[in-house]
């Protein structure tokens, strides 16, 4: 019996300070967030009707896979017409490079000589008509006619050494200048057009996991509408407010973050992002201490758990 009473007193002393020991122990400065990603919504700067559909919701997709694919419609044959038309330009713009061919200027100097000789052959009829007509033989009229052809003979010699002249000349720079300017612009058409058949298969911008696609092939989309929401995969952060009495961290501060749907494992984060100004609580924000009246936003970023997190989740954020 004596012994019960000196163990007893012990007992009692051990559990006290047990007790004061684990009041003395704080629990680790934590507040409450909601896990966000950026959402990325694509669509067609064309529009059209939907050909084919690649992807369904909770899909997992890299940079550059096609989403949904459009029907052409009429832009594939426009982009042959196009080309077409740019080839023809092109051929052009070589022969005026080039300039004109031997044959040409041959042929261009031909022509000179026979206006040349139709020239002199009616100057001669002119001059014929008119001494006949001073002594009274020819009637007037045979002048008159005998002068209107000397005179067509004469312009087209003209025409004639003009058109040499240009061919020896070789193409005018006035006229490359035009050709190359009707060139480039046959060619930005042509480019325009290859845009706008890209257009119709839409990809994504980067890796991601759909989030919603609700189109079947026939479906109408307007152009520069949005028709797929994806949820970038490539970073998942918290968003959280902290009391200001208790902001002792800044940017790049190490912290972790747990959710309910993994009890006991803790994600490894780093704050990214302090909000410069402090506001209000807003009224979906609770933490496991008596709220302030004034907090500051911050922001941090997962290093670990993109995997099996999601976006919308409730967390709490532990900080060190």
């Amino acid at each position: 019996m004596g012994k019960r009473w000196i163990v007893l007193p012990v007992v009692l002393a051990a559990l006290l300070v047990a007790l004061r020991w684990s009041q003395a122990q704080s629990e680790p400065f934590h507040v409450s967030g909601f896990l966000e990603a950026d959402e990325i919504r694509v669509g067609s700067r064309v529009g059209g009707r939907v050909a084919q559909v690649h992807v369904d919701e909770g899909s997992q997709v890299a940079a550059g896979d096609v989403l949904v694919e459009l029907e052409p419609f009429d832009l594939s044959e426009r982009r042959a017409e196009q080309a077409a038309r740019v080839a023809a330009l092109e051929a052009r713009l070589a022969e005026l490079v080039a300039g004109p061919r031997r044959q040409e200027i041959e042929a261009a100097r031909a022509r000179r000589d026979a206006a040349r000789a139709a020239l002199s052959l009616a100057e001669l009829d002119e001059a014929r008509t008119r001494s006949l007509v001073a002594e009274s033989i020819r009637a007037k009229e045979a002048l008159d006619r005998d002068v209107a052809v000397l005179e067509s003979t004469r312009a087209n010699l003209r025409a004639a050494e003009e058109a040499l002249g240009l061919l020896e000349e070789g193409t005018r720079q006035e006229t490359l200048a035009a050709a190359r300017a009707e060139l480039e612009a046959a060619r930005a058409a042509l480019a325009a057009m290859e845009r706008q058949i890209e257009e119709l298969r839409v990809r994504a911008p980067a890796a991601a996991v759909v989030e919603a696609c609700e189109l079947e092939p026939g479906d109408l989309v307007a152009a520069n509408a949005p028709i797929v929401s994806l949820r970038d995969a490539r970073e998942l952060r918290v968003r959280a407010y902290v009391p200001q009495d208790r902001l002792t961290f800044t940017v790049d501060a190490p912290a972790e973050v747990s959710v309910d749907a993994f009890p006991g494992r803790r994600f490894r984060a780093r704050v990214d992002f302090v909000a410069p100004q402090a506001e209000f609580t807003p009224n979906n924000v609770q933490t496991s201490e008596e709220r302030s009246d004034v907090v500051v936003r911050v922001r941090l970023t997962l290093e670990e758990g993109q995997d099996v997190l999601r976006p919308g989740v409730a967390a709490d954020v532990w900080f060190e």
